[in-house]
């Protein structure tokens, strides 16, 4: 029914707060969803997401004692934002976002949450035993122009079955709850304090960047559909949009010459709303982030620091968070490289991998300076070891066979009998 989830980190700074964590009793981690059921199959890009789902399950309910408790939200949609708040009008304590606990609670009745955003709540239930509730998405109050509000576009035109879903600028329930007896002993108040964030400091700034979204064409349904493109290209394998040198400290200003809100997500860091529009962001963003929303037709700008993982051949990317968006192009790749990092040997501009991105389950490695015997090593983009093998004389090109591979970007490193070493990129196609 969607192949999302979620991955809790914790450490000291939260395992030293007074917090629920009792997982799947005061401590509910819910990965909200909607999806299109076409014949019984999940389909994509379309607009029919009529079906609701937390955690995989339509209908969803849970059981919550009356104390305080913690809802970890994430929305896994393909396009569709939420509009959160509870049927009751309980407030709900914001204390995190993608990146980790905020500075402070922040005490909000409406929050929205768009495609790959993160967000903790905690709500203080004491009162409430016996009492039913649900977490809603207030559909009817979302901004015009964001997908799930009633309308996106000025309506010269439509995105496809869009005015046929039900759930566009519709208030439904994502999950119901009711509240049974407390546990005895989990928390009963909502701290007053977390963790302090220490946000980057636009004076520091090294450089500022300018990414720009635009459609491919111009048009009343390219204005919302796409493909969009960023500074005036789509992605690209074979091309490196942005190099960042170690440690900069960079703003990037996302301008949005669209007539649809994007959620525009950066890989490798986390990054500190400065403003949106030109006006502060909501309180509750002022953490950490990695995922945020620019308003059509508008900007929003981010501040960050690129202070570890410095690799001169495997990029990260930078996206929209709609898959559509992201599937039809609207990506870029970044490399963050360290000018003071000892270079490798010029050995590695003549490797040659043919066919790259590989296609089938080998392709051929070629290292004309390689010397007797060559090892090769294939590393992921973790860093781990996923195959290794022997070529017994690289310099006229050998087989190199690569079986059960996901697709995406490896590391290929070359060690021949005299201990040279080279190493280059391997791109294996889906």
């Amino acid at each position: 029914m969607g192949a999302a989830g979620m991955i809790i980190v914790r450490d000291a700074q939260e395992a030293g707060l007074d917090l629920p964590r009792a997982y799947g009793v005061d401590d509910i981690p819910l990965v909200l969803q909607t999806k299109a059921i076409v014949a019984g199959q999940v389909a994509l890009h379309t607009g029919l997401d009529s079906v609701v789902l937390a955690n995989g399950v339509r209908d969803a309910w849970q059981q919550l004692p009356a104390q305080v408790v913690r809802l970890r939200c994430l929305n896994g949609s393909s396009e569709r934002s939420f509009l959160l708040g509870l049927s009751n009008a309980l407030p709900m304590h914001v204390i995190g976002t993608d990146g980790g606990l905020i500075a402070a609670p922040v005490i909000v009745d409406r929050l929205q949450l768009m495609p790959g955003e993160r967000v903790e709540l905690l709500l203080d239930l004491a009162e409430l035993q016996g009492q039913s509730f649900q977490l809603m998405s207030y559909g009817s109050e979302l901004p015009d122009d964001i997908i799930g509000a009633a309308q996106v576009g000025n309506g010269m035109a439509t995105l496809d079955g869009y005015n046929e879903n039900a759930l566009n600028g519709a208030n439904f329930s994502l999950v119901s709850f009711t509240v049974g007896a407390p546990t005895g002993s989990g928390t009963t108040a909502v701290p007053i304090a977390l963790v302090p964030t220490n946000a980057y400091v636009e004076a520091d700034a090294d450089l500022s960047r300018s990414f720009t979204f635009e459609p491919q064409s111009m048009g009343p349904m390219e204005m919302i559909e796409g493909p969009f493109e960023i500074n005036g290209a789509l992605m690209d394998m074979d091309v490196i949009n942005v190099t960042v040198p170690l440690a900069n400290t960079e703003i990037w200003e996302l301008v949005n010459n669209t007539m649809v809100g994007h959620p525009f997500h950066i890989h490798d860091i986390q990054f500190n709303v400065l403003d949106r529009n030109g006006a502060a962001p909501e309180t509750w963003e002022t953490g950490w982030k990695d995922v945020v929303y620019v308003p059509p037709m508008g900007t929003a700008r981010v501040i960050t620091r690129f202070d570890d993982f410095a690799d001169p051949d495997m990029p990260y990317m930078y996206h929209c968070h709609l898959l559509m968006h992201e599937d039809e192009g609207m990506m870029g790749q970044f490399l963050v490289v360290d000018p003071n990092a000892i270079a490798e040997q010029e050995a590695s501009a003549s490797i040659h991998i043919w066919p790259n991105p590989v296609t089938g389950d080998h392709c051929t490695v070629k290292w004309a300076e390689a010397k007797g015997a060559v090892n090769t090593r294939l590393f992921d983009a973790a860093g781990r070891m996923v195959n290794e093998s022997v070529l017994l004389d690289a310099s006229h090109g050998r087989p190199l066979t690569l079986r059960m591979l996901s697709p995406g970007l490896y590391t290929l490193l070359l060690v021949d009998s005299r201990g040279q070493r080279a190493q280059t990129t391997v791109s294996i196609a889906p």
